[in-house]
């Protein structure tokens, strides 16, 4: 388990540095802040067989949770919202956001999967690569596309009607 929080944590630094050190490309520091936390919890899943989803230790489940919320809510939230220049739509559909995401991730808490298999809602890891499409909204200035975007986004993080099925690993 700690690998894989270790990993995701990893990545978010990586993301977070580059925000920091320099204005540069938005896709770069999109891709690093959305996907990269994605890439490595997946990698890490993999080569340690330790899925996350399926952890019943609660102080584990918890700070899990707590890594997500940092690096899948918090900091793309953000970083879009210090480069963005679509004003106050863009930014209700960041709290909007926020709020789902953080709201998904405390009920993942208390209630788990669903019959042990499926994810109720959509995980707030899957929303990584919404960063880039924001990106490029940002770049053709259509404020009115990230709203859509973020609530649809929120609304599908709180959703009970959704159900994912969660990968497999090698110890299942």
């Amino acid at each position: 388990m700690l690998p894989v929080m270790a990993a995701k944590l990893a990545a978010s630094f990586v993301g977070a540095a580059l925000w920091a050190a320099f204005d540069g490309p938005a896709f770069l520091v999109a891709w690093a802040i959305g996907i990269l936390p994605i890439w490595s919890e997946l990698v890490a899943t993999r080569l340690t067989g330790c899925e996350p989803s399926t952890e019943d230790r609660l102080p584990w489940k918890i700070l899990d949770n707590c890594i997500d919320a940092g690096s899948f809510v918090l900091l793309p939230v953000a970083w879009f919202a210090s480069v963005t220049r679509l004003g106050w739509p863009a930014y209700i559909g960041l709290a909007a956001f926020a709020g789902c995401g953080i709201y998904r991730l405390v009920r993942f808490v208390r209630k788990g999967l669903v019959s042990n298999q499926f994810f109720e809602g959509l995980p707030v890891t899957y929303t990584g690569y919404a960063w880039i499409v924001l990106a490029a909204v940002d770049r053709w200035n259509q404020p009115w596309v990230s709203f859509v975007l973020l609530t649809g986004l929120s609304y599908a993080m709180v959703s009970t009607r959704i159900r994912i099925r969660r990968t497999q690993t090698r110890n299942d």
